[in-house]
């Protein structure tokens, strides 16, 4: 299949990452982002940061976590650190 979103392309997807997330808002219900990294056997696999109006630091964290899980191959297996 096609590699994971966050790997360049041309490279073969590892079967096992590491996720690192994190996310915060300054106050309850205003702007906040959330941002993972993604490792692997072989490096740094990749990272992305968003931002959301109107939201929670829980949301952040929650969205940090699904768009790391996002962005590996279905199969894979990932180790969250928190």
């Amino acid at each position: 299949g096609a590699p994971a979103r966050g790997v360049p392309p041309g490279t073969s997807s590892p079967n096992s990452y590491v996720l690192a997330s994190a996310g915060c808002c300054a106050d309850d219900g205003g702007i906040g982002t959330w941002t993972y990294f993604l490792t692997s056997d072989g490096g740094a696999a990749g990272s992305r940061t968003g931002t959301s109006p109107h939201t929670t630091r829980e949301r952040m964290q929650l969205m940090a976590v699904l768009r790391g899980l996002e962005a590996v191959s279905p199969g894979s297996r990932v180790r969250l650190l928190d």
